[in-house]
């Protein structure tokens, strides 16, 4: 299952995690999908379509 949103193309970002001490972590912030009739759709566009 890929975690890419088929209506805008939103995909998972890599970021940076800064501590205290100022050390540098890379992370995935992967975006908030569900699962609407076989297609996997972000929040935003399934807010967007319900308007």
């Amino acid at each position: 299952m890929s975690k890419v949103c088929t209506v805008c193309g939103k995909k998972p970002l890599v970021i940076n995690l800064v501590s205290h001490a100022n050390k540098k972590c890379l992370r995935k912030s992967y975006p908030n999908l569900r699962k609407v009739k076989g297609e996997m759709i972000c929040a935003k566009c399934l807010k967007r379509k319900s308007k």
